[in-house]
């Protein structure tokens, strides 16, 4: 987990991204389109995003990236003090 220092609440890793080319989707100029994989690791538990969270996708700082993902996505999840606020607005 990574720590907002705004906030100080923490993201969740979901899974890191590795840019790749669509070999059957071509774009208006004629190129292969590009497009972002990832993949959750298998034994990791179920990963539920609920109502209010905010989902990032943060580049990758490591100077080896051979193989290593471009990007990474995470969560963080609502405070429930956050939660709370919401529903107040909602019942305005």
């Amino acid at each position: 987990m990574s720590k907002d220092n705004n906030k100080g609440r923490t993201f969740l890793s979901i899974t890191g991204m590795w840019k790749r080319v669509s070999t059957t989707r071509v774009g208006k100029d004629g190129k292969p389109e590009p497009y972002w994989y990832g993949k959750v690791q298998d034994g990791k538990e179920d990963i539920v995003i609920t109502e209010g969270s905010e989902i990032m996708l943060f580049p990758s700082t490591s100077t080896n990236k051979k193989g290593g993902p471009e990007y990474f996505l995470k969560v963080r999840q609502p405070t429930e003090s956050e939660e709370s606020e919401e529903v107040v607005a909602d019942a305005n």
